[in-house]
C-alpha cells in the first residue's frame, strides 16, 4: 500500500472535496481521484459515498481514517527520529563489548567521546563475542568490542580493527603442584584438566589458534566450561581445574596463582568490529574515527 496514497486519502477525508484537496496537495484532480479509486480497489471496500460532485466519508471511511491518521503520524515520527539519529552533532550510537573490556576500556572511551560529542548519545551493552557479532549482523548494534572469531562464513562481512592485546597466563589453585614455578611449558600441562570457555567467547578461538600454531592439540581435556572470565577463575579457585585467563587487572584473581606459559606465546587480541555492508550514520562514523584515533595515539 502506497504511503503517499494514504496521505492523499487523509486530506480528501478531511475536506470531503476533491478540488480543495487537490489544491492543498498540489496535484491535479484527476490524479487525486485516480489515487483514491486505486486505494478503494486495493481495499475492496468503498470509503466514500459519491453523489455527483459531492464526496462524503462513509462508515468504512471514518474507521479507516482514524487508523490512517495514527499510522501516518507514527511514520512521520519515525522519519524525524532517524533524521535526528543521522546527524553528526546528535543522534544515538549503539555498541557492545565483552565483559572485561567494559571494566578497563569502555568507561574511558565513553568519557573521551562524549567530551568531544556531547550531543551524541551512546547506547551500551555487555555480551559475549558471538552475541555481539550476531547483533552487528542483525543491525541491533553498530559496533562491537570483542575477541577473536572465524573470519569466513556467516561473519565474512564483519570488518575489524585491533584495539588491544592481552597476555594469557595459567591460573591454578594455591594447592596445585605448579605453584612456585616462575613459568611452565605447555608440554607439562597436557594431562591436566582445564576449565574451558564456551563457543560464544572469543578467547576460545585465541587459545585454539595459538596451540595449533605451536603444534599442539587445541582440544584440551575440560571439566567445565564458562562464558565469562571471572566465572572461570572462580572455578579454578574452587579446585575444579586449571585455566588460561587474560592477564587483566579487572579480573578478580585473589585466591589463585598466575603462572606465565612460555610456549606457545598465548595472547588474546581484542577488536572493534562493524558490518562493512551496513549503513553507517554520520554519528556512527564520528564514533568509529574517534576510536581509531584514540588507539593510534596509544600505539
Amino acid at each position: 500500500m502506497n504511503w503517499q496514497h494514504l496521505r492523499y486519502f487523509e486530506v480528501v477525508a478531511k475536506e470531503e472535496h476533491i478540488t480543495k484537496a487537490a489544491e492543498q496537495l498540489h496535484i491535479t484532480q484527476s490524479a487525486l481521484s485516480k489515487s483514491i479509486d486505486g486505494l478503494e480497489k486495493e481495499l475492496g471496500i468503498p470509503l466514500f459515498d459519491r453523489s455527483g460532485r459531492n464526496i462524503r466519508l462513509n462508515k468504512y471511511g471514518r474507521v479507516f481514517r482514524n487508523h490512517v491518521i495514527f499510522a501516518t503520524n507514527e511514520i512521520e515520527k519515525g522519519i524525524e527520529t532517524i533524521h535526528g539519529m543521522a546527524k553528526t552533532d546528535s543522534g544515538v550510537v549503539s555498541f557492545a563489548s565483552i565483559f572485561t573490556m567494559g571494566a578497563n576500556f569502555v568507561p574511558d572511551l565513553i568519557k573521551s567521546f562524549q567530551a568531544q560529542y556531547p550531543n551524541i548519545r551512546l547506547a551500551y551493552y555487555q555480551k559475549s563475542t558471538k552475541n555481539i557479532l550476531n547483533d552487528i549482523l542483525d543491525g541491533d548494534i553498530e559496533f562491537g568490542f570483542c575477541g577473536e572469531f572465524p573470519r569466513d562464513g556467516e561473519y565474512a562481512s564483519i570488518d575489524t580493527e585491533m584495539v588491544m592485546v592481552e597476555d594469557l597466563v595459567l591460573a591454578v589453585p594455591p594447592s596445585h603442584r605448579l605453584v612456585g614455578r616462575h613459568s611452565v611449558r605447555f608440554e607439562e600441562l597436557k594431562e591436566e584438566s582445564f576449565i574451558g570457555y564456551t563457543d560464544n567467547t572469543g578467547i576460545i578461538h585465541s587459545l585454539e589458534e595459538a596451540l595449533t600454531k605451536a603444534g599442539y592439540d587445541p582440544k584440551m581435556k575440560q571439566t567445565y566450561q564458562a562464558a565469562e572470565d571471572n566465572t572461570v577463575v572462580a572455578m579454578v579457585r574452587a579446585g575444579l581445574g586449571i585455566a588460561f585467563v587474560a592477564n587483566n587487572p579487572t579480573i578478580y584473581t585473589e585466591g589463585v596463582v598466575l603462572i606465565p606459559v612460555t610456549d606457545p606465546f598465548l595472547t588474546r587480541k581484542l577488536y572493534m568490529a562493524w558490518n562493512r555492508n551496513g549503513y553507517m550514520s554520520p554519528s556512527a562514523k564520528a564514533f568509529k574515527y574517534h576510536v581509531l584515533s584514540t588507539i593510534n595515539r596509544v600505539r
